[in-house]
């Protein structure tokens, strides 16, 4: 079987980007060591090319190598794109498919969904840039909607005190590029 194996590039100095060398590494290495024939395709566009030119080249790219299927290891930027990319040209991939990493990414309309299935998550309200009287029980946990697993999340994410929160929201909103902010009530544990 030929893989093609699809990373994104990492950004030096950043431990959790810098992380798909060693997946990449444990991927191609359990490939070869079962037969199968392989190519890495890092999508680049750190060489001066815009992200439109970085994708543009990767699928010129897989295009010549002519993969049975794709280990898609596209962790940043607009990870459902690729997804849909793949599914448009036909390529077999690794992974969720554009519906459920579209529907996955945004974390209100994956709480909507699992409300309307009797699926319990914590109590939550949405942050739009505006300030709104909070009705999430403390503690609480802020999280950008639109952002693929954790980004965004870490220890300055968790408050217990309303004045910190309500201080921390504008520039949390900003920082994040200006989208939808979940203030969730913070559950501790897994």
């Amino acid at each position: 079987m030929k893989v093609a194996v699809v990373h994104n590039a990492p950004v030096k100095g950043k431990p959790d980007s810098e992380d798909v060398l060693a997946e990449v590494e444990l991927v191609t290495s359990s490939l070869k060591g079962i037969g199968h024939e392989f190519g890495v395709f890092p999508l680049n566009g750190g060489n001066g090319l815009s992200a439109s030119e970085a994708v543009f080249h990767l699928f010129i790219n897989l295009r010549k190598f002519s993969p049975d299927v794709v280990f898609n290891l596209i962790e940043e930027g607009n990870i459902a794109d690729y997804p849909v990319l793949f599914e448009h040209f036909d390529y077999s991939f690794t992974g969720s498919g554009y519906e459920a990493m579209l529907t996955t990414t945004n974390k209100v309309l994956s709480k909507l969904l699992m409300g309307s299935f009797g699926i319990p998550t914590p109590h939550y309200q949405v942050y739009r840039g505006v300030r709104e009287k909070l009705r999430v029980p403390p503690p609480w946990i802020i999280k950008p909607a639109m952002e693929d697993a954790s980004v965004g999340i870490g220890d300055q994410s968790i408050f217990d005190e309303e004045k910190d929160l309500q201080a921390a929201l504008p520039e949390y909103h900003i920082k994040h590029g200006g989208q939808p902010v979940i203030i969730e009530q913070f559950v501790d544990g897994r």
